[in-house]
């Protein structure tokens, strides 16, 4: 939990100080999760320890571009019932 705290409250406020706390928890959460996740696979004795550095990079840059490129409110308006992200307007169209 500490890390977490941690987490929200100095790496993604530093990378991303736009996203409101509470988007911020969620993401702490999420980015924790799926890092606890991978030590199933790949931790201590594991079959794809080996693999651990290559899977530290992709998470690592995977994390911070997630972190950089939320904008405010994108989570909430994903997670909210019937929620959806609106289609990006196609290059073809004239009303865009």
């Amino acid at each position: 939990m500490r890390e977490r705290r941690t987490l929200r409250e100095t790496g993604i406020a530093e990378i991303n100080p736009a996203l409101p706390d509470d988007e911020r928890q969620i993401l702490a959460l999420f980015i924790s999760g799926s890092m606890e996740g991978l030590t199933i696979f790949a931790g201590f004795e594991m079959p794809w320890n080996a693999k651990m550095p290559m899977l530290e990079t992709l998470a690592r840059r995977s994390f911070v571009h997630l972190a950089r490129t939320l904008k405010p409110g994108e989570i909430k308006m994903n997670l909210a019932p019937g929620g959806q992200r609106p289609d990006p307007p196609r290059a073809d169209d004239a009303s865009a």
